[in-house]
Parts: C-alpha cells; sequence; structure tokens
C-alpha cells in the first residue's frame, strides 16, 4: 500500500477514526492490528518473518538482561545479531552473491547450476527493522532496559508508519510514547501532523514524480545522450531521490504525529553542507546515527592510529552502501563515500590540526557547498546506474570537458531541454533555500487573516493533489531497501 494513493488515504482516515473513539488502554492493540494489516496488503505470508524475529529478539533481549554473566550476554548478544543477519542475507543478499559466484565462473570458464539464481521474494523493508532490531539487542547488551512485553516490542518494530523505510528508530526514543497508554494529540501536534502529511505529498507528487520524467528516460538511454543531457540526467535524480525521501519521512512523521507519537527528523537540508561529513549529519540523519553507534564506534571509531581511522570510515560505508541494495552500485557508492570521508578526515588532521577552518571570506562556504554538492552528485550517478558500465559513460559524459563546452556553444539540443531546465533550476533553487521559504511560509501562514482564507488555501492544496493521485503513483525509492 503505497503511502500516496487513494487506498491508503482511505485506511489512514479509518484507522485515525476508529483510534479516536476507541478507549486509551486499547489503541496501541489497534494500531498494532492496523499495522499488520497493512504490511499484509504487500505479502501475508512474510508477516511471518517478523513474528519470528520480533519473537526470537524479545526472548533473547529478556535473557541478556536477567543473565549476569558476560560471557553469556555476548554469546546471546551474537546469536540475536546472527540470527538477524542471516534473515537479512538470505533474504537480501542470496541472489546477489550467487550471480557474483556465477559471473566469475563465466569468466573463469566454469559455470553450475548451484549457482543460478532462486525465486526469493524480499520482505518489504527488512532492512530497516533488521537494523532496529539489532540495535534494540545491542543497547540491552549495553545496559538499556528491554520491552516489558512482547506486544510492547512488536509494536516498536511493527509501527507501520516507519516499518517500510524508516525512519530508523531506537526502542528507548520511542517506548515512552506507547509503553503505557496513547493520549489523543493536542491541536497543535494534529495541525503540525496534517501539516507534514500535505508536505509529503507535494514533495513526492509534485516534485519527485515530476523531475523522475525527465531523469528517468535519460538514465535509460545513458548510451545515447549527450553532454548536457548527462547533467540534466544527474542534477535531475539528485533532486528526485531529496524529494522523494524527504516526501516519505514528512508523511510517516506526519502520520505518526496524528497518533500521537513523534518521529525523529531524517533531514536537515542536506544540499546545504559545506563538507561531506556535514552532509552524512544531514542527510537520513537517523541512518548515519545508527552506523556511527553500532558499526564505526564498534569497529574503534577514530580512537586508534589514523590508518585505523581510515579503515573504518571506508569498512563502515562499504556496508552502509550494502545495506541500501544487493548490487555492485551500492558497494561502490559506499566505498565512494568511504573514501570522500577518508579524505576529509586526512585534510583535516593534517591541514587543520583537527580543527574546524574558519575565514571571514563570504565565498569560501559557499565554494564549499558547491564542491560537496558536486561531489554529491557524483555519488547519485553511481547509485542510480544499474551496471558499472552505465555509471562510467554518464560521468564521462559529464566531465568531458570540451565537448561539454562545444556543446554549450553550438547551443546542440539545448533548445529542446530549456523547459526541463527551468524546472531543475527552480527546484535545485528549493533544495538550497527550503530554510528560507519554510520560515517564510510559516510567517505567512501565522498572519493570514480571517481563518476561513487560511482554510481555503489549504483545501485548494489538497483538491490539487488529489488530482495528481488520480494518475499512478511511482513507488518510493527506499521502499525496495
Amino acid at each position: 500500500m503505497n503511502f500516496v494513493t487513494f487506498q491508503f488515504v482511505i485506511f489512514l482516515m479509518t484507522t485515525l477514526f476508529i483510534f479516536l473513539l476507541i478507549n486509551k488502554n486499547y489503541r496501541k492493540y489497534f494500531i498494532l492490528f492496523c499495522s499488520y494489516f497493512f504490511y499484509g496488503t504487500w505479502s501475508v505470508p512474510l508477516i511471518g518473518v517478523i513474528l519470528f524475529s520480533t519473537s526470537v529478539d524479545y526472548y533473547l533481549g529478556k535473557k541478556i538482561h536477567s543473565t549476569d554473566s558476560k560471557i553469556h550476554k555476548k554469546l546471546l548478544l551474537t546469536l540475536s545479531i546472527l540470527i538477524n543477519c542471516g534473515i537479512l542475507i538470505y533474504f537480501k543478499y542470496t541472489n546477489f552473491l550467487l550471480s557474483s559466484v556465477h559471473e566469475l565462473g563465466s569468466v573463469l570458464g566454469y559455470t553450475h547450476p548451484l549457482f543460478h539464481p532462486l525465486n526469493i521474494i524480499l520482505p518489504l523493508g527488512v532492512s530497516f527493522y533488521t537494523f532496529e532490531a539489532i540495535s534494540y539487542i545491542v543497547d540491552i547488551y549495553r545496559g538499556e532496559k528491554p520491552a516489558s512485553s512482547w506486544l510492547n516490542y512488536n509494536f516498536y518494530i511493527m509501527y507501520f508508519p516507519h516499518l517500510i523505510s524508516g525512519p530508523i528508530v531506537r526502542y528507548k526514543e520511542l517506548y515512552s510514547q506507547f509503553e503505557h497508554k496513547i493520549e489523543l494529540a493536542d491541536a497543535s501536534r494534529l495541525r503540525e501532523g496534517f501539516q507534514l502529511l500535505l508536505y509529503g505529498f507535494i514533495f513526492k507528487l509534485i516534485i519527485a514524480d515530476s523531475v523522475a520524467s525527465i531523469s528517468d528516460p535519460l538514465f535509460n538511454n545513458y548510451q545515447s545522450i549527450n553532454h548536457l543531457e548527462s547533467w540534466l540526467a544527474s542534477i535531475a535524480f539528485t533532486i528526485q531521490i531529496y524529494f522523494d525521501f524527504l516526501g516519505y519521512t514528512h508523511i510517516a512523521r506526519g502520520v505518526s504525529l496524528l497518533f500521537n507519537i513523534k518521529l525523529p527528523i531524517n533531514f536537515n537540508h542536506p544540499y546545504n553542507a559545506c563538507n561531506i561529513s556535514d552532509f552524512w549529519k544531514r542527510w537520513h540523519i537517523t541512518l548515519s546515527l545508527w552506523i556511527r553507534d553500532y558499526l564505526y564506534i564498534p569497529l574503534g571509531g577514530n580512537r586508534g592510529a589514523l590508518y585505523q581511522t581510515v579503515n573504518n570510515l571506508i569498512i563502515t560505508m562499504f556496508i552502509a552502501g550494502l545495506w541500501h541494495g544487493a548490487s555492485w552500485n551500492y558497494a561502490i557508492w559506499g566505498l565512494y563515500h568511504g573514501c570522500l570521508l577518508a579524505l576529509y578526515h586526512l585534510t583535516k588532521t593534517y591541514l587543520f590540526n583537527n580543527k574546524t577552518p574558519h575565514t571571514e571570506n563570504r565565498m569560501v562556504p559557499v565554494i564549499s557547498i558547491i564542491g560537496t554538492f558536486t561531489l554529491v552528485v557524483i555519488g547519485w550517478v553511481i547509485f542510480r546506474s544499474t551496471s558499472v558500465d552505465q555509471a562510467l559513460t554518464i560521468l564521462n559524459k559529464m566531465y568531458d570537458i570540451p565537448g561539454f563546452v562545444h556543446e554549450i556553444i553550438n547551443n546542440k539540443q539545448g533548445s529542446a531541454y530549456s523547459d526541463s531546465f527551468i524546472t531543475l533550476a527552480a527546484m535545485l533553487a528549493l533544495c538550497f533555500i527550503g530554510p528560507a521559504v519554510k520560515s517564510l511560509e510559516t510567517n505567512i501562514l501565522a498572519n493570514i487573516q480571517p481563518l476561513w482564507i487560511k482554510k481555503w488555501l489549504y483545501s485548494v492544496w489538497v483538491f490539487g493533489l488529489m488530482i495528481f493521485m488520480f494518475s499512478p503513483a511511482k513507488p518510493f525509492i527506499y521502499f525496495v531497501f
């Protein structure tokens, strides 16, 4: 059930209506039932995978908390991580590993039917709820209290607004909002929830899906596109993936607020980052914090020698890349960002003595933002490409400076894409001036009087979105992860 469909709107309205009517003692269980129904609209059999995972993790979490033996704690922790990673590897990476071995065998002149892909259906959200399950177990090992009941832990994993694509939430961040009774949201929280829903639909349906109509054909025909079109494709996807995922997160947070449960912010204007480390503090924040706390720091973080820190950064980002998908392009994308982070760390250590450089020149931050954005765009080309050849072909065309300049001078096919360039320029500007636009919008709405005008504006927006929802919506990009 896609968030941006009439089916989901009907599901949400029905769920919310019943939620408002029933006793607060039963609201948590009702939401849990609705979460299973929500997941079952994709696959009923795969619910069994989540039931098995949550049951095992709840039991092992209780055992870890109750035992005093450090050895037993570590054994139980290891068992839980192996089970969760085993589920993830089987469903998500088995065919990737088999196809990789098959391709290697073909190169070496050896093939075997054992290495042919299997018919495995990927459970939706498996990457996200696996990370949440691991964080739950590790936190208990580190001294946090386990869930008071299996239903509470199950609610944490299954809660439908964040089940499929996050935000990645830790149990200790969420349990206080549902552990006992869920109260009804107050007027300000309801208003914020509906606003987030509205913006989420706008970001997804009007911006992301519209820009996808530019990027998809160009990426699909990458061998025949020219230099200008390669830049058009890469910038379009850079905008698409941001507003697609931002739209999903806004909808997830908005829906959750309607049930009086607050999910964490996942984006903080990432394209305004002044370096690659700053980008990862702004992009998919809950994932960045997860890989820092449960991968990077356990590997040693920056506590060892400089070469160890560099290795830890690269290994962490390689795993983060593969977490996104079972394909070499995701692994390369992770390695690319790992190398960028390592290079940034080396530069900061040797050139600036681990201090953030400060300058009075106002152009330096602007240049830093442009440079970081350019590096991020290169990464998105790798991320979006379905093969190494596709990524290299597009990047070669993007950075073939003589060919690019020749096309601009001769205006070769430039006029054919004038509308697309104008559209992308406007959307790209929105990425950078988002904070100013948000502040302006807040002030304008706050000062609109009388109240009926404000209600009329919201009604127009909602009606416009309903028109967009009549056309088939593209799945959210992160749904496949």
